[in-house]
């Protein structure tokens, strides 16, 4: 009998596929393009309005002299 054999069915499904329940992990959407991501960003409030698909990183002195 193979070591594998012996191992628990959680450890198995997280050697397998990284989820202990052997799913794969659930693809997550931006409330805001629908696009898949990763983060989220959230104003003070909490509230989520853009992710890493829908924003970008600007220059503030560049943009004060336009």
């Amino acid at each position: 009998m193979k070591d594998r054999d012996l191992e628990h069915p959680v450890i198995t499904n997280l050697l397998a596929t990284g989820e202990p329940d052997g799913g794969r992990r659930r693809e997550v959407l931006c409330p805001a393009c629908g696009d898949p991501c990763c983060t989220f960003y959230a104003n003070r409030f909490g509230s989520v309005f853009a992710c890493e698909n829908c924003v970008s990183v600007e220059d503030a002195e560049y943009l004060m002299e336009e």
